[in-house]
């Protein structure tokens, strides 16, 4: 019996700080659609204060199969969560994720359902997307070239 996809929300995704705006798009999660595929990061980064915080950073995927615009995070209860019990480190929280596809299957933004759309308002912004594992980019490093990171970030 096959597995089916691990459900994640992606949340943010209506917010331009912390990375999440560009040259191109004011705020880059409002063009994130249903199907495209993103890409998650590890990362430590600082948010609202001088304490860096570990964290998943979500990229989509632009149609030449590299990353494009950061478009939000994975929720820090996935992060917490992601330690195994031994581990004390907040820094090594979700590095499971690290390298993980993506796939949109709904935004909550415009969700029919009001309790969805009023979550995904508190949350600046939910998508909901599946696991997934794509052949086509087996061994392929989509930071490879990549404009958005120096070659010192990759």
């Amino acid at each position: 019996m096959a597995s089916s996809p691990q459900g994640i929300d992606v949340v943010g995704v209506d917010n331009g700080s912390h990375g999440r705006s560009c040259e191109s798009h004011n705020i880059c999660g409002h063009f994130v659609v249903k199907d495209d595929i993103l890409y998650c990061k590890w990362a430590v980064q600082k948010f609202d204060s001088d304490v860096p915080e570990a964290c998943v950073q979500v990229f989509k995927l632009a149609p030449d199969g590299h990353v494009g615009c950061h478009v939000g995070y994975l929720p820090r209860r996935v992060i917490k969560a992601s330690r195994s019990k031994d581990d004390r480190n907040v820094k090594d929280g979700g590095k499971r994720y690290d390298g993980t596809w993506l796939k949109v299957v709904a935004d909550l933004r415009i969700s029919d359902n009001s309790a969805e759309r009023s979550r995904s308002h508190r949350n600046f912004g939910i998508l909901y997307c599946h696991t997934a594992k794509y052949d086509f980019l087996v061994g392929k490093n989509p930071f490879e070239d990549c404009i958005a990171f120096p070659r010192s970030e990759r």
